[in-house]
């Protein structure tokens, strides 16, 4: 057990040095990584998801609506990201600090509650988007037993719900 402990606060000291010296270029490509994210992966995706990719959508309506809240969404971070790149110089520090004090594993920790906070806006759209996508899936299956005959009172019931 201790000399886990050891190896992890030399692991830590080596990384921690090391990002210390080296926290203008970490920072720069990290910035330079998530701006190549936004913009490329992500907006690009975006709009060929809103054109046809495959020649199939259901409601053509529905995905400009989905595209353009998630095009909004990701230009709200990207604004976001560019004003608090000032602050990401510090915590590049702050982070070589904690793994030359506390080791190599806690820098990790902090690195990996980062990156879920950072990517958030990725996790609500996900969860906003699944939502529509169920409700339009529920209506869809309302409609079919609607049409074969089965229960009007159902779709009156889910409609009133949706109004």
């Amino acid at each position: 057990m201790w000399s886990s402990i050891v190896v992890d606060v030399l692991i830590g000291n080596l990384l921690g040095l090391a990002l210390w010296f080296q926290a203008e270029r970490a920072c720069q490509w990290v910035s330079n990584f998530a701006n190549d994210i936004t913009d490329y992966w992500l907006r690009t995706g975006c709009v060929w998801l809103m054109e046809n990719p495959v020649g199939f959508k259901l409601n053509a309506e529905l995905a400009g609506i989905s595209g353009m809240i998630s095009l909004n969404a990701i230009q709200i971070w990207s604004t976001f990201w560019f004003f608090m790149g000032f602050v990401f110089i510090h915590f590049i520090k702050g982070l070589a600090i904690c793994g030359i004090l506390l080791g190599s594993t806690v820098a990790a920790a902090l690195i990996i509650d980062v990156i879920s906070l950072v990517t958030t806006h990725v996790l609500t759209l996900h969860m906003f988007l699944s939502i529509v996508y169920s409700q339009q899936i529920q209506a869809i299956a309302a409609l079919w037993r609607l049409f074969r005959g089965s229960n009007i009172t159902e779709l009156q019931l889910y409609l009133f719900t949706i109004f």
